[in-house]
């Protein structure tokens, strides 16, 4: 199974400084050990295929990497216990949590990690990991909803029809002249005469004149140089919460109009404004832009994992 070009590219662009996993940290009622969350994992496994493949790289990167199955795969690998001092509070738990974040997974396993994180009173904390080139913020919604109950005592999972037998990968040579005749494939089904047509290039035009109105905004008004785009960032991060009712935040909803995502962004913009001018930082006539990731997944594609995304 190839990954798309969208998919792929989370793994071109990662770096030591730039890992590119998706991190959650999950704070839950209650001591729970880290063998009733092993138990948890064995049980539903099965439900979720990709937490078994791993990414095998085609020679000569003739073609994006495939996803084949982990033939050692062992959730031992993947799920790990960490026990901090008895009655550490959230913040330090979580800044534990946020150090176990940094390095970037190993590629010769499947590119996800869990660490159970013990300590804080009556809570159990979880980091969850998860590659970008495996999902998006949409479909790693819809994955936790798989591994993860809301109920304490959810009904039990029906087991697997048939015991997993993992599919040996194909040789190198072998993977390499799939990927050679897909790519001849690719340009035998190109239709390259659709590019003289006067409708497929008015649509063309339409989206270069966008392409270079966008682009001039970006050179005509360039970003604030901030802390944290001055230089080379690096691996280390720090994470910081407020706790809010979400009540709270339909009734800002509701009284100003707009969506959910339309307060968070205006909180992200603001927290990040007061930030600069609490650091005395030069903001006169400068402007400041923030990426927001746009789910474009369609009906029919819900379930399925994968990069279905804009900006």
């Amino acid at each position: 199974m190839r990954l798309s070009a969208s998919d792929a590219s989370f793994l071109y662009a990662e770096s030591a400084s730039g890992p590119m996993h998706i991190s959650s940290i999950y704070v839950l009622e209650g001591e729970l050990s880290h063998e009733r969350i092993m138990q948890h994992f064995e049980e539903r496994i099965h439900l979720v295929p990709a937490y078994r493949r791993k990414i095998s790289f085609v020679p000569f990167n003739l073609g994006h990497p495939e996803w084949v199955d982990d033939e050692k795969f062992d959730l031992r690998n993947h799920i790990h216990h960490h026990q901090l001092p008895q009655n550490t509070s959230i913040t330090d738990a979580i800044d534990v949590a946020v150090g176990f974040n940094e390095p970037m997974l190993s590629r010769d396993r499947p590119l996800w990690m869990l660490y159970v994180i013990s300590g804080v009173k009556d809570r159990t904390l979880l980091l969850q990991a998860t590659h970008h080139c495996m999902i998006d913020g949409a479909s790693g919604i819809e994955l936790t909803t798989i591994l993860y109950d809301l109920d304490p005592n959810p009904e039990p999972v029906p087991p697997s029809d048939e015991a997993w037998q993992p599919q040996p990968p194909a040789q190198p040579f072998a993977r390499f002249n799939q990927a050679l005749d897909e790519n001849l494939q690719s340009l035998r089904n190109s239709n390259t005469q659709q590019w003289l047509d006067p409708a497929v290039q008015k649509k063309q035009r339409a989206l270069m004149q966008r392409a270079l109105r966008v682009g001039a905004k970006f050179v005509t008004n360039p970003a604030i140089t901030a802390p944290f785009n001055a230089s080379v960032v690096g691996p280390r991060r720090h994470a910081r919460f407020i706790k809010k009712s979400f009540a709270d935040i339909r009734e800002i909803r509701r009284g100003l109009g707009g969506t959910i995502n339309d307060v968070v962004l205006t909180v992200v913009s603001e927290a990040v404004a007061r930030y600069l001018n609490e650091h005395n930082e030069p903001v006169d006539g400068q402007h400041m832009r923030i990426m927001c990731p746009v789910n474009v997944r369609t009906e029919d594609q819900k379930g399925a994992l994968g990069n279905q995304v804009s900006a």
